[in-house]
């Protein structure tokens, strides 16, 4: 088996598209929830669950956990987090569609110039 056939075979393999990105979704919610338990305060997966379907939901699952960790969850991790993902997201549309307009998978902003830009800005905020 030559390499270009070896190479088609594992194109045909491939998930379709489509099933890629509810499990892709299904990874974004299990690393937000494991995201949520790591830290200085431990607070295991069951109990961010807990804390979450509490405050959001109004049920309660059963699970024992601190007032400590509760504050911490919802006070400091969670808006992070979801910062987090917000910005990744924002990052991934952008670049997704940098790259569609200019037809190319290896565009990056330099080709238009908002990495100069950007790094004009940041000297220029940094000096004042």
């Amino acid at each position: 088996m030559t390499m270009v056939e070896a190479a088609q075979r594992i194109r045909t393999i491939r998930l379709p598209r489509i099933a890629a990105l509810p499990a892709l979704g299904g990874v974004l919610v299990l690393v937000f929830v494991l995201s949520l338990g790591i830290g200085a305060v431990d607070i295991a997966p069951a109990q961010v669950l807990g804390i979450l379907s509490q405050r959001l939901l109004g049920l309660d699952l059963g699970v024992e956990y601190t007032k400590q960790q509760e504050l911490v969850l919802w006070n400091i991790r969670l808006p992070r987090i979801i910062m987090a993902v917000l910005a990744g997201g924002g990052l991934a549309v952008a670049g997704a569609s940098l790259q569609g307009v200019f037809r190319n998978p290896l565009a990056d902003p330099a080709l238009i110039g908002s990495s100069s830009g950007g790094a004009i800005g940041a000297v220029g905020i940094i000096v004042l």
